[in-house]
């Protein structure tokens, strides 16, 4: 069972036009594929902050002449840091560009999480 915050935006044409879940949890796409995944949920400020840490942090690692596991550990501690604050910084994202959240539901996936909320709230 995966849990998955509802935000939405006005009132489309459709039910559920406007409604986008963000699941609890760590996200496994932004720990593999950092910026890519920020890229990619058109969170670009996100993005540009990921890229800036990672070659800051690569710079400060090539500059004292850390060795290749070093920068492997940084690598991997960006990756678990990123992992595990992604979805709510996209949370954050969707406030921003004027979303609002409605409630928490959970569901065996999306699809069966996105119904149960359409049933819950017939608003939107």
């Amino acid at each position: 069972m995966q849990f998955f915050s509802v935000y939405a935006r006005g009132r489309g044409e459709k039910a559920g036009e406007n409604v986008i879940l963000v699941k609890e949890g760590f996200s496994w796409g932004a720990f593999f594929f950092l910026s890519v995944w920020f890229l990619y949920q058109k969170m670009w400020m996100c993005a540009l902050i990921t890229i800036g840490l990672l070659c800051g942090s690569f710079l400060i690692c090539d500059i004292m002449s850390f060795d290749q596991k070093i920068q492997a550990g940084v690598f991997f501690f960006w990756s678990i840091v990123f992992g595990l604050f992604a979805n709510d910084l996209r949370c954050w994202s969707l406030v921003r560009a004027c979303f609002s959240f409605v409630d928490v539901v959970s569901g065996e996936n999306y699809e069966h999480a996105l119904v149960s909320c359409l049933n819950r709230n017939k608003s939107i």
